[in-house]
């Protein structure tokens, strides 16, 4: 995608879609938290939006380059353009700083999931008080 690649491009995209999208996620948010219900966003731009601020857990779903690199070629991103997007992204630290958590997914979707069943028992509910 051209927005990788080009900052100004890049720029130019986010003014137009981030108010909107920021604004829709608020709304569901708004919308859903009155019931005493699990919220999950899964939003690249999470800490870039400073959501972290509203939120009562981040987790931060971590694999290897090597491992993001073939999972997005498999969607049919070339591997200079995935590394366009990750040049474009906070860094691995300035992520860490800010989650509560780090999940490692260098395994299956099936064993990821079984990871975040049991951080949700253990953890979420725990600290929302569902």
């Amino acid at each position: 995608l051209l927005a990788f690649q080009d900052e100004s491009s890049r720029n130019k995209l986010n003014r137009l879609v981030h108010p909107y999208l920021l604004k829709e996620l608020k709304k569901q948010i708004k919308k859903l938290s009155h019931k005493k219900e699990l919220i999950a966003i899964d939003a690249a731009l999470l800490l870039d939006w400073n959501l972290d601020k509203i939120v009562d857990l981040v987790l931060m779903i971590h694999a290897s380059q090597k491992l993001r690199l073939k999972r997005l070629s498999e969607r049919g991103i070339s591997k200079k353009d995935a590394l366009a997007r990750q040049r474009q992204q906070l860094s691995y630290r300035q992520f860490r700083e800010r989650s509560d958590l780090v999940i490692f997914n260098n395994k299956t979707p099936e064993q990821l999931q079984k990871k975040l069943e049991k951080i949700i028992k253990k953890e979420v509910i725990q600290k929302i008080d569902i």
